[in-house]
């Protein structure tokens, strides 16, 4: 049996164990107005025994004590029932609420966790390619022949990894010299004013790759792309720039779509500038107040809280390798 649904089975016999005791006790009441009632009937008759009836008046006396502390005991008994009926409940709601929030804080946690593996790869991906022999001679020949056949190999790359847009060759001036798909999209013919070529034409260790965050080019007809850019070496010095553009909303809409569905709940990713970077399709979330959640979600790995009538819980970007997003996953769902 799950811990999800020991709370709910804790809550169940919490009110059958309630119901039980004040049925009880509603029974003692019915008993204890019939004996209040004998006790009446019973000074009436002594009453009109007269002298002879005075060992009855006592005893309907005592019967009309007895019944009278029955009473107040019955309604000592039947206001502890309430107040450790309202302790249950209250203790068996935390305990859903606290086992559904450690739940939802492992869902966000994978969320958050199959992203940074994913983006791993990403990052491995460009530093590979900018080392690659055909790519390198198709900035340092400057020949038709040398960014044709650098084409070709951004074109081989492209149909095994499909995960991309496209991926560009630039000259150190910002001139696309070579791309994947040369007949897909449309770019602007210098890409130099772009902070991603300038950074990685600035550096020139080969192990160093660069990351955009996440834009909406319309060159990829304003799908949400992540651009990962490399420097190209030769000999120590750096000859131009590698980047790829990579289908971030292929990954991240599918992740937060999944974890929504198996999980009845809303998923997506923020940064902590409160940048909605991916959710699910169970609605919009724009009216949310994300900033506010954002602000509340501590730096601890994952965790969970209510805001607002609701279940937010969320994991933070551990990394995985040498990357690392610094982005959150939340999952938000109505309070059980």
């Amino acid at each position: 049996m799950s811990e999800e649904n020991s709370s709910i089975e804790i809550k169940e016999i919490s009110q059958f164990i309630s119901s039980s005791l004040n049925n009880s006790v509603s029974s003692i009441k019915n008993i204890n107005s019939d004996i209040h009632h004998l006790s009446f009937i019973t000074k009436i008759q002594a009453s009109h025994l007269g002298n002879q009836g005075g060992p009855f008046s006592v005893i309907a006396d005592n019967i009309k004590i007895l019944s009278t502390t029955m009473n107040d005991t019955t309604e000592i008994l039947e206001n502890d029932i309430l107040n450790a009926s309202s302790k249950m409940t209250e203790l068996s709601d935390k305990l859903a609420i606290d086992t559904r929030g450690e739940i939802q804080a492992k869902n966000a946690f994978n969320m958050i966790d199959v992203i940074d593996r994913n983006l791993y790869e990403r990052s491995c991906d460009i530093r590979w390619w900018a080392k690659d022999l055909s790519i390198i001679n198709g900035v340092l020949e400057q020949s038709n022949e040398a960014r044709i056949e650098a084409a070709k190999r951004l074109s081989f790359i492209l149909d095994a990894y499909t995960v991309y847009h496209d991926i560009i060759l630039c000259s150190p001036e910002g001139e696309i010299v070579s791309r994947g798909k040369e007949k897909e999209f449309s770019y602007s013919p210098n890409q130099k004013s772009n902070k991603w070529f300038q950074q990685a034409m600035n550096s020139n260790d080969p192990d160093d790759y660069f990351f955009s965050g996440l834009v909406t080019p319309k060159v990829v007809d304003e799908k949400k792309t992540l651009i990962y850019s490399a420097p190209i070496i030769d000999n120590g010095t750096t000859i131009g720039v590698l980047a790829v553009l990579f289908n971030w909303a292929d990954l991240a809409d599918y992740i937060c779509n999944m974890t929504a569905e198996n999980n009845d709940c809303h998923a997506f990713i923020v940064d902590r500038q409160s940048n909605i970077l991916s959710h699910c399709n169970r609605g919009d979330i724009k009216h949310l107040p994300i900033k506010d959640i954002v602000n509340k979600i501590s730096t601890e790995v994952q965790g969970y809280f209510s805001f607002n009538n609701k279940l937010i819980s969320y994991a933070n970007s551990t990394g995985y390798e040498t990357y690392k997003t610094g982005w959150i996953a939340v999952t938000l769902e109505d309070m059980i």
